[in-house]
C-alpha cells in the first residue's frame, strides 16, 4: 500500500480534539516547519485554524506542526473528507518541510479555499500565527469549547 505524508498544523495535532484521527499513523517528527510561507488564522468560531497560500507577505509566516505517515487509502478516504476536500473548503497540495532533526521531507499539506478568508478576522489580528498550540490562548479557548459543546451526556 502507498504511503504518504502528511504534514498537520491544527486540530490534527496531538493534544487537540481531533488528534484521535492520526492514532494509527506514525509519527514522523513532532517539531517541523513548512519551507514556504502560509497565513494562519482562527476560524470564526475560534474551533479550528485556516491554513492560506500566502496573501500578505507582510503577515505570512512559517507554519510549524508534525508530520504522520499514513497510507494513500486513509489520506483521501479519511483526511480529504474531514477537510472537506470534496466541498472546496479545502484543497490538499505538496509542500516542503523541515524537521528540528535537519530533514527535509515531502508532505501533503491541506490548504483552505481563499472564499475562508475572514477580513475581519484579519484585520483584527497583527500578523497571522505561525503556530496553533495549546500554548496559545485562542488555540486553548477553541479546544476547551469545542470539547465542551460537544462532550456526550
Amino acid at each position: 500500500m502507498s504511503k504518504k505524508i502528511v504534514f498537520v498544523y491544527g486540530s490534527l495535532k496531538r493534544g487537540f480534539y481531533n488528534e484521535h484521527f492520526l492514532k494509527d499513523a506514525k509519527l514522523i517528527a513532532k517539531d517541523a516547519t513548512t519551507q514556504q510561507k502560509y497565513e494562519l488564522y482562527p476560524s470564526a468560531d475560534y474551533f479550528f485554524p485556516y491554513l492560506f497560500d500566502e496573501i500578505d507577505c507582510e503577515k505570512s509566516r512559517h507554519i510549524k506542526g508534525e508530520l504522520y505517515e499514513v497510507d494513500e487509502v486513509f489520506l483521501t478516504k479519511t483526511l480529504d473528507v474531514l477537510e472537506g476536500v470534496d466541498k472546496g473548503l479545502y484543497s490538499r497540495k505538496t509542500c516542503y518541510i523541515d524537521s528540528s532533526s535537519g530533514f527535509e521531507f515531502k508532505a501533503e499539506i491541506y490548504i483552505a479555499n481563499e472564499s475562508l478568508y475572514d477580513t475581519d478576522m484579519i484585520d483584527f489580528l497583527p500578523e497571522s500565527l505561525s503556530e496553533w498550540s495549546v500554548d496559545n490562548e485562542l488555540c486553548g479557548i477553541a479546544t476547551e469549547q469545542y470539547i465542551k459543546n460537544n462532550k456526550k451526556a
